[in-house]
């Protein structure tokens, strides 16, 4: 059940591509990607928000020591975006046209848990604040997969949550100049 436009339209592609399987035999695999994070990311996303932010309080670049955070217990299954690529090569290896393969870890971190992983990883001590202003509407409590049949295909991920966020929290970091 999709809760928002964004969810909508990657319903309406994978129906779309199971359609033209079934139909016209295109061999559609539908890879299903749950959120995922890692080096390069916009900070529009918000753990490369956090990052970002904390690589800029790190250089002395922001003097309020905070993060902003709308809904700290909203939770959502992220999986770093070097096992996402290695899953879609994976899929395109061995994937059966037309079957379903979630991409995600199976666990889902919520918002503040992530802040408070990034925050451990700084050189400075910041307090997370909750936002009002930044809660979304359509925020649920938990979002989280099963990635059995990609475990199936011999996929797993290889990175953990935290070496995700160091690596994240790094390149914030060179790109914002701190040297941390």
């Amino acid at each position: 059940r999709p809760i928002n436009p964004y969810a909508v339209s990657k319903v309406t592609q994978d129906l779309l591509a199971f359609q033209y399987w079934k139909s016209k035999g295109l061999k559609a695999v539908r890879a299903r990607p749950f959120n995922h994070i890692g080096p390069r990311q916009s900070e529009s996303f918000v753990t490369a928000e956090f990052a970002k932010r904390i690589a800029e309080i790190e250089a002395g670049k922001i003097n309020e020591k905070t993060l902003l955070v709308g809904n700290p217990d909203a939770a959502k299954d992220f999986s770093d975006v070097r096992d996402v690529v290695a899953a879609y090569e994976l899929l395109v290896e061995k994937g059966e046209p037309g079957e379903v393969y979630n991409i995600c870890c199976g666990r889902a971190y919520s918002i503040g848990e992530l802040a408070g992983k990034l925050i451990s990883l700084s050189t400075e001590k910041i307090e997370i604040v909750p936002d009002p202003s930044k809660k979304r509407p359509t925020d649920t409590l938990a979002i989280y997969g099963d990635n059995s049949r990609m475990r199936a295909l011999g996929w797993a991920p290889r990175h953990t949550i935290e070496e995700t966020l160091a690596a994240l929290l790094g390149y914030w970091r060179a790109r914002v100049g701190s040297g941390s």
